[in-house]
């Protein structure tokens, strides 16, 4: 055999391996998304009704609540991995809360992995507005999609696959005219985020997807005056 085809061999041999690696991940994955929704089916019976709730994927999930609104009683439902698909199937889970208030972020991860029809601007805004339109006696925000930055490390540009800042901003845009028709408050959290070349702020992400803990500081200081007067809605009524 010669030296090329030991090479050939060897790196076929090793994608094959980062093959095999990757539907083990992602089997794992689908398996940690069941395990956490059974889990908020468990939590649910300890809920109160009446409260506020965080609903989404990892943006939503990583996001430390309790430590930025230590004041305001309120539900993570949020899960790594969700797409708006995912999250459509175990609304019911959510429904149940009987939320007054729903704070609403998804959308990046049906960027990230379908096709560009599927994830185009008219059918994912449909599919967040179905979301929405779940909870007719909640007070619902709907907010943007977050920017992303494909240059914060050697693996940002993998690991924001199909993302990117102009996709999202023209998801934003008709979700922000939908919200509009629909009644839904839209927050637009996209431009707080933003760094001077228009890309998400270093400082505010791990890996150019999700966000650092100052990251989330931006996110809590433009939520906070919706949830100050959802809090005291809330407090009027019980």
């Amino acid at each position: 055999m010669s030296a090329l085809e030991i090479v050939m061999v060897a790196v076929a041999g090793g994608l094959v391996l980062l093959l095999v690696a990757a539907v083990l991940i992602w089997m794992y994955y689908k398996r940690l998304m069941r395990v956490m929704a059974s889990q908020f089916r468990i939590y649910n019976r300890y809920a109160r009704p009446g409260g506020v709730v965080f609903l989404g994927d990892s943006l939503t999930d990583f996001f430390p609540i309790g430590e930025y609104f230590p004041d305001v009683e309120a539900y993570n439902r949020g899960i790594a991995g969700n797409t708006t698909l995912q999250v459509l199937e175990r609304l019911d889970d959510v429904v149940v809360l009987e939320p007054r208030t729903v704070f609403l972020q998804i959308g990046v991860n049906d960027i990230l992995r379908l096709s560009r029809k599927t994830a185009s601007p008219q059918n994912l805004t449909d599919r967040i507005l179905q979301i929405a339109a779940a909870f007719p006696n909640a007070k619902v925000y709907v907010s943007s999609l977050y920017p992303i930055n494909r240059k914060r490390t050697a693996v940002s540009k993998l690991i924001c696959f199909r993302a990117t800042n102009k996709r999202i901003a023209a998801v934003n845009a008709v979700l922000q005219q939908r919200c509009d028709e629909a009644g839904f408050d839209y927050i637009d959290m996209y431009p707080h985020l933003l760094d001077e070349k228009g890309r998400l702020k270093k400082a505010y992400t791990l890996e150019g997807l999700h966000l650092t803990a100052e990251g989330y500081c931006v996110i809590a200081d433009v939520y906070r005056p919706y949830l100050d007067e959802e809090k005291g809605n809330i407090e009027r009524t019980r």
